[in-house]
């Protein structure tokens, strides 16, 4: 092994260390070229271009690089399909190949894709998990059917359903009115009750319970590690601002950005629900900071400097804080009730 090639398997081991490509999109190489070296690929985020960057140029010091990059959320539309099989298959490659089986989408999903490669779309799964999605299981949806499918009345199927020649597996969720569910081609079929868990996301009594729950941490400072009204930190008071709503979360900020469904993805934000986390990345490509969303633009977090307060994401809104919401990433709906 010369020595482009040891320095060229020591940059994909920093990569794979600090951005995790099952969710989080990174995809990227290296190969020399004309005396440059040349780093390609497509990556999320704003932030985790800048670590693949940095990472390049301390692997390979004192050489010429060029950089031949796509940041996902920047230089791509914005675009949703729905799931119109009673499976979607996510794979790791655009290919059929049983080992790189990552997870699937069922009937009825709206997922998030990126773009088309071939007969592939390179897409987001609600719960995260990135890959490869076969375009004959899609059908092309838009904002306003995600909104619906994410924040309005569903149903979870508890037993298999056959509807419209697809067979239905227990757990599909599907769009819902009453005792009714809408079909991906809009139609609406009856399900006798017993049959399915009916959910409304957005309980109206949870917003008034967080902030509440916030004002016994009014005048905490921020502690690292803290969780007590004597001091506390980012992580620890989500955990347990959420720990009086009954959902548990693991300790750290960087742990909690992998618990839940991927919700406030929308330039506006409308995808967000009071109760949902809403996370922030370094240009390490690493979570450093959460908060919860309170509804209108607003989310409670340990700060800081600025102790425990509540912030607005828009630039003329309450305390807002402009190093955070340049950095927001995503959010992550934990709370379902």
């Amino acid at each position: 092994m010369n020595n482009f090639e040891l320095k060229q398997k020591l940059f994909a081991l920093r990569v794979r260390a600090q951005i995790d490509p099952r969710v989080t999109p990174c995809s990227v190489s290296v190969r020399e070229t004309g005396g440059e070296i040349v780093v390609s690929g497509f990556t999320g985020y704003q932030q985790t271009d800048t670590c693949v960057r940095n990472i390049a140029a301390e692997v390979f010091t004192r050489q010429k690089l060029r950089f031949d990059l796509k940041v996902l959320s920047r230089d791509y539309k914005l675009q949703f399909f729905e799931v119109a099989k009673s499976g979607a298959p996510f794979y790791k490659m655009p290919r059929v190949v049983k080992k790189d089986l990552l997870t699937e989408a069922l009937y009825g999903s709206v997922i998030r894709g990126y773009f088309h490669k071939g007969t592939w779309t390179f897409a987001q799964h609600p719960d995260g998990y990135v890959g490869y999605v076969p375009r004959a299981a899609l059908r092309p949806a838009d904002a306003d059917r995600y909104l619906r499918w994410k924040n309005g009345e569903y149903a979870i199927l508890l037993e298999p359903l056959t509807a419209a020649g697809v067979k239905l597996a227990p757990g599909t969720r599907l769009i819902s009115e009453g005792n009714r569910v809408q079909l991906v081609n809009r139609s609406w079929i009856r399900i006798a009750p017993g049959k399915a868990h009916r959910i409304l996301p957005g309980d109206p009594k949870l917003r008034n319970a967080l902030l509440k729950t916030m004002k016994s941490f009014s005048k905490t400072p921020y502690l690292w590690g803290g969780k007590t009204d004597g001091g506390i930190d980012c992580s620890g008071f989500a955990q347990t601002l959420m720990q009086s709503q009954h959902v548990l979360l693991p300790r750290d900020a960087s742990m909690q950005a992998y618990v839940g469904e991927m919700v406030g993805i929308l330039p506006d934000k409308a995808d967000l629900l009071p109760g949902d986390l809403v996370f922030f990345m370094k240009d390490t490509g690493t979570i450093y900071h959460v908060g919860v969303y309170v509804g209108k633009g607003c989310y409670i977090h340990s700060s800081g400097k600025r102790n425990v307060l509540k912030s607005a994401f828009a630039e003329n809104g309450e305390n807002h804080m402009p190093n955070y919401s340049a950095n927001y990433v995503y959010g992550r709906r934990v709370c379902i009730r």
